[in-house]
């Protein structure tokens, strides 16, 4: 069973899932951002929400103090680690030199979701991207989740523009 069949199944139950999926939008260096169509987009599947993260969440929930995750605050972070996803997990495995971009302004919030955005421009976080979470801090702080897949090979010639969508229901 998949993960994205054991939610539904989840949800088919009556249970609420806190769930995490990534977008990797891929456009040529030359590329006008702002008209321009990707060659590629990734759509992962689910994520883990770490140990870590659910902590915070619910210290914050609970009025406690902590670091939240804005738009000042909050960063996509990507490397080439390939160690499976642990719920204790608190960094990625092997992160990118420039694979932490702050979010492209404020989380955008909808029914029962929450995205953040970053672009990743040609001279940074080249390699192979095996993995992807959202973390609040520039260089260290809580990472929330952590996703292992291969979402393909970035490299000078390409800006990547990474999705983390966070839902519940």
């Amino acid at each position: 069973m998949s993960k994205s069949e054991a939610i539904d199944l989840a949800r088919q139950c009556g249970a609420i899932v806190l769930e995490g999926r990534a977008r990797i939008e891929k456009f040529h260096a030359d590329d006008d951002l702002t008209r321009a169509t990707p060659y590629e987009v990734v759509d992962t599947e689910p994520n883990l929400l770490l140990t870590a993260g659910a902590n915070l969440m619910w210290t914050l929930l609970s009025g406690g103090s902590g670091t939240v995750y804005n738009a000042s605050n909050a960063r996509i972070a990507v490397g080439s680690g390939t160690t499976a996803a642990a719920a204790s997990d608190t960094t990625l495995q092997t992160q990118h030199t420039g694979g932490r971009q702050q979010v492209t302004g404020a989380p955008v919030i909808a029914t029962n979701t929450i995205t953040y955005q970053a672009s990743f421009g040609t001279s940074v976080a080249n390699g192979e991207w095996r993995e992807i979470g959202l973390v609040n801090h520039a260089s260290a702080g809580v990472l929330f989740n952590r996703l292992v897949t291969n979402m393909g090979t970035k490299t000078n010639q390409a800006t990547w523009i990474a999705s983390l969508t966070l839902s519940a229901g």
